[in-house]
């Protein structure tokens, strides 16, 4: 056991050392900068428990990546905020396009007993950069107003407004898969409900409504290995439970907690289709 330590330290100090060698040249030591000291401080407080969470890095990838995979089965949040932060610190201390040499800084943050397993940790997903799962449609509920105007009818050269503002209640459902118990509040599901209260401005008149809405996710927008989006479509339908009563297909951008949709209404009465835009904002 002890030369395991012993193999996975030399390897890590390897890793780091062959890093710092090639990307040191024109950098300024990160202890000499306050801004990088304070940046590693931080990084070395919020990964030494979450590393305490897992067996000691063997220095292998083959072998980490299986004790990740099982993180991810296991605690699917904890996985997520585990290797966010480990990247993070990697490409803010060690990636050639770092602005700070590696002087030993972030080793130093370090407490005695956790250095060799936060190192190695760092160093493996560092290297194998693995694709973080969604951070979209969290199951459970959530809040949203909605803000929206668009035309009556389409097909006609002068149209009418259409304005609403909307309350929803959204409920995410909890995809197949997982253990609810342990990650009830699980993303990367597929299918929402929304349903919520309404005013509709038409033609000089306001209405009170009933809206409800489905939306199904189907993609996330990932310009690098994690997601800070999503597209989705959705069907909907409100009514007064009288003169007014509209159905709409849109799709929809999702940027955490702001977005916006498009979408094409059809007056259920009178058979005119309409388009709508809506812009939105949503509660934790």
């Amino acid at each position: 056991m002890k030369k395991c330590f012993q193999k996975s330290f030399l390897l890590i100090v390897a890793f780091f050392s062959t890093t710092t060698f090639l990307s040191a040249q024109d950098k300024k030591k990160c202890c000499e900068d306050e801004t990088c000291k304070a940046a590693v401080k931080d990084f070395a407080a919020r990964l030494t428990p979450l590393v305490a969470n897992l067996p000691h890095s063997s220095g292998d990838d083959d072998v980490d990546k299986k004790v990740l995979d099982s993180l991810k089965r296991a605690n699917r949040q904890l996985y997520d905020e585990l290797v966010k932060l480990a990247k993070a610190a990697h490409d803010y201390i060690f990636s050639d396009g770092s602005p700070f040499r590696n002087d030993g800084c972030f080793s130093n943050a370090l407490s005695d007993d956790v250095r060799i397993d936060v190192l190695g940790w760092v160093a493996h997903v560092g290297r194998s950069a693995p694709k973080f799962g969604s951070a979209e449609f969290c199951a459970g509920l959530k809040v949203r107003i909605e803000l929206g105007g668009g035309s009556t009818d389409i097909s006609k050269y002068s149209v009418g407004y259409l304005g609403s503002l909307r309350g929803f209640l959204v409920y995410t459902f909890y995809d197949k898969g997982g253990d609810k118990k342990k990650d009830p509040f699980r993303c990367g599901n597929h299918i929402r409900l929304m349903v919520g209260p309404a005013a509709f401005f038409r033609s000089h008149m306001l209405y009170g409504a009933l809206s409800s809405r489905m939306g199904v996710r189907v993609k996330d927008i990932t310009p690098m290995n994690f997601a800070i989006g999503n597209i989705n479509l959705f069907g909907e339908y409100s009514t007064s439970f009288g003169n007014l009563s509209y159905g709409a297909l849109g799709a929809e951008l999702e940027l955490g907690f702001i977005g916006f949709n498009l979408s094409v209404n059809n007056n259920m009465k009178t058979g005119r289709k309409g388009l709508g835009v809506n812009v939105f904002y949503r509660f934790k």
